[in-house]
């Protein structure tokens, strides 16, 4: 008799799986001791602050190892919403706050509480390739629009208008972007809020690039005038602190969610480890000189890979205004980016995602992580460009 499983672990959770095998590649060539420049995973090659390592190993011997309250320690809660009105320009109150390992699971417990199985959510295309599944997990479906590459991937408005029908819940952005860095503008954004509001539509914002922001300022949903109320905004440590590892995310919103998103999170995980919790308050309140070097790295970084790529035949790169990507366009050189990204480790070691990993819009793209020292960057980019001329 054959074993029965849910549907939707069928396809759901498996959107550009074979875009994402490169990493397992380049990880096992490395660990091969092959010359690997490893571009393809956004993970910060920095050390956590010191500051922040050392409060954690005392709270571990400080017995921080019991269970927290299921929205996170207040302490935390509390210092998330001074970083949060800081950042976002938003008031919120410790209230506002919950606590969970990652932007990804508060992203995924937000779209616990506002989706019901046939409603909808509409996502921008390219995104990251998890949104989609977090969507499909509720029983709702994912409606991708399409983000215009010639037009420096920013918002279609129209197209997302036209995207809304009775059964949307729920409009899911990313600013800066992963992929494209792009840095949605405040116009951008308030159109976006006009377009919750006439529909009565949540906005859920992920903004865990936000302090990577380069040129201009980072807008948070949240600070637009008249939407912050439908407006659910995930964030983490990760990038800009380097703490991947650590797991430390969050989700601000308005009260009533926050009740229904504890709700969640105390059947789903119970609380959340205390030292970790004890480590990310000292993230959010001590000095942490490291984080404006990490991001001009960043800045630096994305500086000498955008310029080697532009030189390079067939492929054209806009420098992001934020993040830790680039898109390379690389439909100029003829090779269809998923082949390109393959052939191009094979041949090259340098590994990098196909675009076709966040979306239909991403194919003919390549999304290059910031992820090592720059003079390596540009060892990468002469590489790329040894590949597209021996083709």
């Amino acid at each position: 008799m054959a074993m029965r499983f849910a549907a939707r672990t069928e396809h759901g959770f498996r959107a550009g799986l074979e875009a994402w095998s490169v990493i397992g590649h380049a990880r096992e060539a490395a660990a091969r001791g092959e010359d690997v420049i490893n571009l393809s995973i956004g993970d910060p090659d920095f050390d956590s602050p010191q500051g922040v390592i050392e409060t954690a190993v005392t709270a571990l011997r400080s017995g921080r190892t019991h269970y927290t309250p299921a929205a996170g320690i207040p302490e935390l809660r509390a210092a998330i919403a001074s970083y949060h009105m800081k950042i976002a320009r938003q008031p919120c109150g410790p209230g506002n706050v919950v606590v969970f390992p990652g932007s990804q699971s508060a992203l995924f417990h937000a779209l616990q509480v506002l989706l019901d199985p046939g409603t909808e959510a509409i996502l921008l295309d390219p995104a990251y390739s998890t949104y989609e599944g977090c969507v499909q997990a509720t029983g709702a479906k994912a409606v991708l629009v399409p983000l215009d590459a010639d037009n420096g991937f920013h918002l279609d408005i129209e197209a997302i208008r036209a995207a809304v029908t009775e059964r949307t819940r729920v409009i899911l952005v990313n600013t800066p972007n992963n992929p494209t860095g792009t840095c949605f503008t405040r116009g951008e954004l308030y159109k976006l809020g006009e377009i919750a509001m006439e529909h009565n539509l949540w906005i859920i914002s992920d903004e865990v690039y936000g302090p990577l922001t380069f040129e201009g300022e980072h807008v948070s949903p949240a600070a637009i005038r008249d939407i912050g109320d439908r407006v659910i905004t995930c964030s983490s440590l990760s990038k800009s602190h380097a703490m991947t590892g650590w797991r430390v995310g969050w989700a601000v919103a308005p009260d009533e969610v926050v009740r229904r998103m504890i709700d969640v999170a105390q059947v789903s995980m119970f609380g959340y480890a205390p030292f970790i919790q004890d480590a990310a308050v000292a993230a959010l309140t001590q000095p942490q000189p490291e984080l404006e070097t990490i991001r001009e790295t960043f800045r630096e970084r994305r500086d000498v890979i955008v310029r080697r790529l532009n030189q390079i035949e067939g492929i054209t790169c806009d420098s992001p205004h934020g993040g830790m990507f680039a898109m390379a366009d690389v439909r100029g050189t003829g090779i269809p980016s998923f082949d390109f990204a393959m052939e191009l480790f094979k041949e090259q070691k340098v590994a990098v995602v196909a675009g076709d990993a966040f979306g239909p819009a991403g194919s003919g793209f390549l999304r290059i992580a910031f992820t090592t020292p720059a003079d390596r960057m540009a060892e990468a980019g002469d590489r790329i460009a040894a590949f597209v001329r021996n083709r």
